[in-house]
């Protein structure tokens, strides 16, 4: 399966072509992960810049180190395992 077009845009323009990308890279990184799983589409990685990639790949070592994957915010800690886990063994079976 592949990820729509109009996903891909969302994420070009909401996170890549803002005037404060700087400010939502890992913003961009976990919706491109987000997407990779709901999609089973690992090959999304190639439609974004490689600094992505990388930290998608960040999100996965992670994961592997502690078994597990939250984010914290002041909204609280939101647990992301499951998701992750996905991610991993979907980039994973294409290595």
């Amino acid at each position: 399966m592949t990820t729509p077009q109009s996903e891909i845009d969302v994420l070009r323009r909401e996170f890549l072509e803002s005037t404060d990308a700087d400010l939502f890279k890992f913003d961009l990184a976990f919706g491109v992960a987000r997407n990779i799983v709901e999609y089973e589409d690992p090959d999304l990685l190639g439609q974004f810049p490689s600094w992505v990639g990388d930290m998608v790949h960040d999100i996965c070592d992670s994961y592997r180190q502690h078994s597990h994957y939250g984010i914290i915010s002041n909204l609280g800690e939101a647990d992301h395992s499951e998701m992750v886990g996905k991610l991993v063994k979907l980039l994973d079976g294409r290595a």
